[in-house]
Parts: C-alpha cells; structure tokens; sequence
C-alpha cells in the first residue's frame, strides 16, 4: 500500500507544465505590451502640440493627449485597486512590486482601451436595410355641407316656445 499512483504524478506534472507555460506567456504579453505602451507613449509626447505622420498615420493632438491620459488614469486605478485589495484581504504590498502595479496599469489603460476599441469597430455592421417610408394617404376633397342650426342644449321651457 505503500506504493504511489504513477498516472496522478503525470497529471500533476502535466498540470505544473502548462500552468507554467502559460504564465511564461501572460509575462511575455506583459512585457510586449509594455514596450509597446513606452513606445506609443513617446510618439504621442511629440505629438502633443502638433500632428505627428508616422508614414500614412497621423497622429492628432487630441488622439495623443487622450491615449496619455488614458494610461495614466489606469495607473492610477491600478494602485488604488492593488491598496483596496491589500486592505481587505491583509496582505503587504512589497516595495518591489509598486513600479509593476503602476506600469500594469499604465498599460491596461492606455493599450488595453485602444485593443477594445479597435475591436468594437472591426465589428461587422449590421446589414443595410431599405427604409420604405409609409405612403402618404391623399385625403379626399372636402365636400361643402349647407349650414346647420348651431346646437344648443335643451332647456326647461322648450316646450313653451312651440
């Protein structure tokens, strides 16, 4: 009995493996995604002031002031978020970790808002519907009735007056 199942090793260590693996790739996407976000973030310093053409791109002021705001309003959610979270569940932020939170943030909020808005506009459209307008009705021409006696209401005394 004191043998140990050999198919749970493996499936544990099948497991640790593509656990692992994945990680490997969510701090790679991290790290590109950073990189990215640094690189960005100095085109759109330039332009700030002026429209920046980055070959067939032009880069608006607007565009570039928002996509910086954007960044550093998620930085800033990040750490209130990462704080919230210490708070509640008692755990200690190491210093280490700060420029992390603030760089994650900063990336979520400025490449991760861009990625979701490219993809809501490469949504396909509805398709194209015809609107028919609703027929105009012609009325009919307005027929000239004789005059009539204006109506009155009874009153008590009528009878008197025949």
């Amino acid at each position: 009995m004191s043998q140990q199942n050999d198919e749970t090793k493996g499936l544990i260590m099948v497991v640790a493996f593509l656990g692992a693996a994945i990680y490997a790739m969510a701090i790679f996407a991290f790290i590109i995604a950073a990189f990215a976000s640094l690189i960005m973030t100095l085109c759109c310093f330039f332009a700030w002031n002026s429209p920046l053409t980055l070959g067939s791109a032009t880069l608006m002021p607007d565009v570039a002031r928002a996509f910086v705001y954007r960044g550093l309003i998620g930085a800033l959610v990040a750490a209130a978020f990462s704080v919230f979270a210490a708070i509640v569940f008692g755990f200690w932020i190491q210093d280490q970790a700060v420029p992390y939170i603030l760089l994650g943030g900063y990336t979520l909020g400025s490449i991760g808002l861009e990625i979701l808005w490219a993809q809501e506009d490469n949504q396909p459209a509805p398709p194209n519907q015809t609107i028919i307008p609703p027929s105009q009705q012609i009325t009919p021409p307005q027929q000239h009735e004789p005059s009539r006696v204006p109506f009155r209401f009874a009153s008590w005394d009528d009878e008197d007056g025949r």
